[in-house]
């Protein structure tokens, strides 16, 4: 380490330094005064560096070249990643994220930035407003990270708009976003992407909607009518949402689920038996995860014996029992 940082202080070529403070941000540095002397060295070098770099070209990094900042910014994520040795990022280190994540060459960089601010605990609203216009989409995605920084406003404001976005895994963070700041959120929107095109996001909504929702009565109608779609028997057909929705609805009305429990434990679909164990360890029903550990498939024993163990606990030890054979 210490051969690293006395190189790091001398160090002229960006793409040398880089490469070092990647490689200290690497090291296992389990003394927190040994943290936070890197993570000095290395915002120390970076901005001499930068000061050095030939101009505005790119905003506070000047016109270093693209792989030396992206080095440098992973090496003050992976310092910043031991928080609780180094302390929130200094205001320097900050300083000097914010701008990563305005990066305009290397979206990678903006990436890299987006992950070490939310790790930090400093991602804050002025970034958030910045990066979910990105073209990236990997760089919208992360800045979700920081909905809460936002009021209430314009948070649902921002989530009905990603929910629109045209990449699917945005989509599946917003998701997860439109639940942040609330304990009973509004799920207008979650029940929405429950008819998105694209099926992450779709079972991602499904599964989101088991939560509480201020509308519990549109919220329980829609997992509902999911629930009770035909099932077909071919793996990867249209059995995913109904056996996503009887798990949600096990979660949120625990009465209508049961009523509808049979229907998925006589499936012929292996996987829709699994999720029927699922759903009947959330109900808490012991008669019928004891008929699901003895069923034909061994996952869906998996997920039955699970739940036994669960409900029952020793009460069903003739089942472990019998299984260990």
């Amino acid at each position: 380490m210490d051969l690293l940082l006395d190189a790091l202080t001398r160090e002229a070529d960006a793409r040398v330094a880089g490469v070092i403070v990647r490689s200290l941000g690497r090291l296992p540095l389990g003394e927190p005064a040994l943290v936070r002397s890197v993570a000095r060295a290395a915002q120390a070098a970076l901005a001499r560096l930068v000061t050095t770099g030939g101009g505005p070209a790119d905003g506070a990094f000047g016109q270093l070249p693209a792989a030396a900042v992206h080095d440098m910014v992973e090496g003050l994520f992976s310092l910043t990643r031991a928080r609780r040795a180094l302390g929130d990022p200094s205001a320097d280190a900050k300083e000097l994220l914010v701008a990563a994540a305005r990066y305009p060459r290397d979206a990678r960089v903006r990436r890299v930035a987006l992950l070490a601010l939310t790790v930090g605990g400093a991602l804050d609203s002025a970034v958030v407003r910045i990066a979910v216009r990105d073209a990236d989409a990997q760089v919208r995605r992360l800045a979700l990270a920081g909905v809460a920084t936002l009021e209430p406003a314009e948070r649902a404001t921002l989530v009905r708009s990603v929910l629109a976005d045209p990449v699917a895994m945005v989509r599946v963070d917003a998701i997860r976003a439109a639940r942040v700041g609330s304990d009973t959120p509004d799920c207008a929107p979650v029940i929405a992407a429950t008819r998105d095109r694209d099926p992450h996001v779709m079972l991602a909504a499904i599964d989101a909607l088991g939560l509480r929702c201020a509308d519990t009565t549109a919220r329980n109608a829609t997992l509902a009518a999911i629930a009770v779609r035909p099932q077909q028997p071919a793996p990867g057909a249209a059995w995913h949402a109904p056996a996503h929705a009887l798990v949600a609805l096990a979660r949120a009305d625990a009465a209508s689920a049961a009523k509808l429990l049979s229907r998925f434990t006589a499936s012929d679909n292996a996987h829709v038996r699994e999720y029927a164990a699922r759903a009947a360890t959330i109900l808490k029903d012991p008669g019928t995860l004891l008929h699901l550990s003895s069923d034909a498939n061994h996952n869906t024993q998996d997920a039955a014996i699970t739940g036994l163990s669960q409900v029952q606990r020793h009460a069903a030890d003739s089942v472990f029992i019998r299984a260990l054979a």
